[in-house]
């Protein structure tokens, strides 16, 4: 299949802005150069308007990609007033050059009868710096207003992502058959272990106490999040006993680190939705982290009886959309035959973003 060819743009409007600056520029010059014959006749007209306009389409491509550089190398909206004199000085330096060359090579070719003039480029160049100026102020508006735009889009659907996310963790907290199974093994342990009641309704009295702290964070660091995850555990581990296990190997330095709430549950209950546990087969949970700042959450893959093991839940495609708009990173999903590999990249201490 061919490769798709990609031409750098510094806006969605350059097409048009080229053509609306352009077109009556080619025809300005056309008249400067060609004066009288440009106006001649149809002919003459259309096929020097051609010529002209394709050489100048082809100086504002050039434009183009130097407005992309510079926008690379000076991305922040601090530094425009740098780039846009960066910018004017070289879109300058660069029509004097075209200009140039193109009255030379016109008078060379003897296109057109054309006879070069010191005043053509002086004119020319006039109106063309002009309108690299003009340009410039233009493009730099639109970049803007697009950067703009593109940010509050961004912001409304991560705050979807948000409530969604809200939404999935109530969910999973508070609807019947989770309170049922709590409140049932519960019972059981007052009738059986006074102590062990009591550091069972400790273990849940923190998982809703997180709950209701830290579901409208944005972010929390992951030694909160870890703490709350092993509680979460420790109420599962209570009805599924040594069917499901969790090992963590987290560097302390990195607990500091950042990451959505609910994260680390919403995986361990996508893990358990996809793969049957048991004590004679274990669901086995292990979450590491690695010094390049990711976390590497891995579990056995032994799906249920009908469940395609390539397929992912609600919670897991919450936590990938959330993670992609905090921080541009994605989330790497390894399927093997034996075991499943989820990379979750941790986030340096940042401002949340505006509710």
């Amino acid at each position: 299949m061919p490769t798709k060819l990609h031409i750098p743009t510094y806006t969605s409007k350059d097409f048009i802005v080229m053509v609306v600056s352009m077109l009556p520029f080619t025809v300005f010059m056309g008249h400067v150069l060609f004066a009288d014959r440009y106006w001649q006749d149809a002919a003459s007209f259309l096929s020097i308007t051609l010529v002209l306009f394709s050489v100048c389409g082809s100086t504002f491509f050039v434009y183009g990609i130097v407005a992309v550089w510079l926008s690379h190398r000076l991305p922040h909206d601090r530094q425009i007033p740098k780039k846009l004199a960066i910018s004017i000085g070289l879109f300058l330096l660069i029509s004097v050059a075209f200009l140039n060359l193109l009255l030379r090579l016109l008078d060379s070719m003897a296109l057109f009868d054309y006879s070069y003039r010191i005043e053509h480029f002086w004119n020319l160049f006039a109106a063309l710096g002009s309108l690299n100026i003009l340009l410039t102020f233009v493009h730099e508006c639109i970049a803007y207003f697009e950067r703009y735009r593109a940010t509050v889009i961004e912001t409304e659907t991560l705050k979807r992502e948000y409530t969604r996310s809200r939404l999935l963790g109530l969910q999973s907290q508070v609807n019947p058959h989770f309170l049922f199974n709590n409140l049932n093994t519960l019972s059981s342990l007052i009738q059986e272990d006074n102590e062990q009641a009591e550091a069972y309704l400790d273990e849940l009295s923190k998982v809703y106490r997180y709950l209701l702290r830290h579901n409208d964070a944005q972010l929390v660091t992951l030694d909160t999040e870890l703490r709350y995850l092993q509680s979460y555990i420790y109420l599962l581990q209570q009805r599924h006993g040594s069917g499901l296990q969790l090992h963590l190997s987290v560097n302390e330095a990195q607990k500091a680190l950042q990451i959505p709430p609910l994260t680390l549950q919403m995986i361990v209950e996508d893990c358990m939705a996809h793969n049957s546990l048991s004590k004679s087969a274990p669901l086995v949970i292990s979450i590491k982290s690695d010094e390049a700042h990711w976390l590497e959450i891995r579990n056995n893959a032994q799906p249920r009886v009908g469940q395609d093991p390539e397929t992912s839940g609600d919670s897991l495609e919450n936590i990938i959309s959330k993670i992609h708009l905090l921080c541009r990173e994605e989330v790497a999903i390894r399927l093997g035959p034996t075991e499943r590999i989820i990379y979750i990249p941790l986030i340096a201490c940042m401002e949340e973003v505006a509710a």
